[in-house]
């Protein structure tokens, strides 16, 4: 489990969800935040409503709903390293059932890094169609589209002061906004191939969903329907490292909810959810290695104690390797800079050994005998 979504293997703390619908993977969210009704954000852990991933909590982002007064909002922003923000949506009642709601984003800006990492280009945009026969009955439907551009995030290395020269406990090994690819050396210096000077981002998402709603005198029945696709496209060093990723992830998921009349002094509710996360055509690519994603083992159990921290919960079984599962981390806590490419030499990994899991029973009797 980890709060990095930057791939389909990932398993995130936080449950993020738009129009009631769970993104399976959430690698971006600045394409969702324009022309919004609201966003909850909901304390952890909410695995009860949401799910196993929802340990750390959940975001629910509400985007603006079609209304049936004509309207619309426009907003721009400016700023510094030529920021320039743009949103608008309009809003038109077709008739006294129908309303449609177009809303639109582009968003731009320089990089703050030395190589022009940390900048940001993004496109959105999102229609939206209601049909409302009557005050018990409303259907929505719902698509969007947003593009991510750009060289995207970036790193650089710090050491501990001493073996600078300086006092202080960790200091920059350079100008803090120096890139990691200018800094060469300290990789190439250990052994580890000088990381890329041209990171890039490019990356579309699209959505479709349907909510529909019917309050009868048994309660608020709702059906929550969605269809997800995703082409991730990305060359970063921002975790001080080469990863080069590319994936085209798609989601499908229907879910049934029912929910007991207001004001009645028993609340109860019900719901069933059926979701088909699927990620084809992956790879991921880390420095010298390259791993199919179709032979990386994603049901893996976590292994015995032997092995580090960090290897144990990717699933792996060695002290210093590479998880190919997702971004490389250094084994067990965080290590010093100046240690970290060291740490980074890939080494010989034995596959995880599958554990049988205690039954129900089993772990009674253990909680009894504690």
């Amino acid at each position: 489990m980890s709060n990095l979504s930057g791939n389909a293997f990932s398993g995130p703390l936080i449950a993020v969800n738009i129009n009631g619908v769970y993104l399976a993977t959430p690698t971006t969210f600045r394409g969702l935040f324009y022309d919004l009704d609201r966003v909850e954000l909901l304390k952890g852990p909410q695995g009860t409503l949401y799910g196993r991933n929802a340990t750390g909590g959940a975001i629910n982002i509400i985007p603006a709903r079609p209304t049936f007064n004509l309207g619309g909002t426009a907003g721009v922003t400016l700023g510094d390293y030529s920021h320039f923000d743009a949103n608008a949506a309009l809003n038109v009642p077709l008739s006294d059932q129908v309303a449609i709601r177009v809303a639109g984003q582009h968003a731009k800006h320089k990089g703050y890094m030395s190589l022009g990492t940390n900048d940001e280009d993004v496109n959105a945009l999102r229609g939206s169609i209601l049909f409302q026969p009557s005050s018990d009955v409303s259907i929505l439907l719902t698509a969007d589209w947003a593009r991510e551009g750009g060289k995207g995030p970036g790193a650089t290395l710090r050491k501990a002061c001493s073996a600078l020269g300086r006092t202080g406990t960790s200091c920059f090994v350079a100008d803090p906004y120096t890139d990691v690819g200018d800094l060469p050396g300290y990789y190439t210096s250990v052994g580890i191939a000088a990381q890329t000077r041209h990171p890039y981002l490019d990356s579309d998402y699209y959505g479709v969903g349907l909510n529909a709603g019917w309050t009868t005198g048994i309660g608020t029945v709702s059906l929550v329907a969605s269809y997800r696709k995703s082409n991730v496209r990305y060359s970063t060093t921002a975790t001080s490292w080469q990863l080069i990723e590319h994936q085209k992830p798609t989601q499908k998921s229907v879910e049934l909810r029912r929910a007991s009349p207001s004001g009645q002094r028993i609340i109860s509710s019900a719901r069933a959810a059926c979701r088909w996360p699927r990620s084809r055509n992956a790879s991921i690519r880390s420095g010298n290695w390259f791993i199919p994603a179709r032979r990386i083992a994603a049901r893996w159990r976590a292994p015995s104690r032997a092995g580090s921290a960090s290897s144990r919960a990717n699933g792996l079984r060695c002290a210093g390797c590479w998880i190919v599962s997702g971004p490389p981390t250094p084994p067990d806590a965080a290590p010093s800079a100046e240690a970290r490419p060291h740490l980074m030499t890939p080494k010989r990994c034995e596959p995880p050994r599958v554990h049988r899991q205690t039954s129900r029973r089993q772990r009674a009797a253990l909680l009894r005998r504690g």
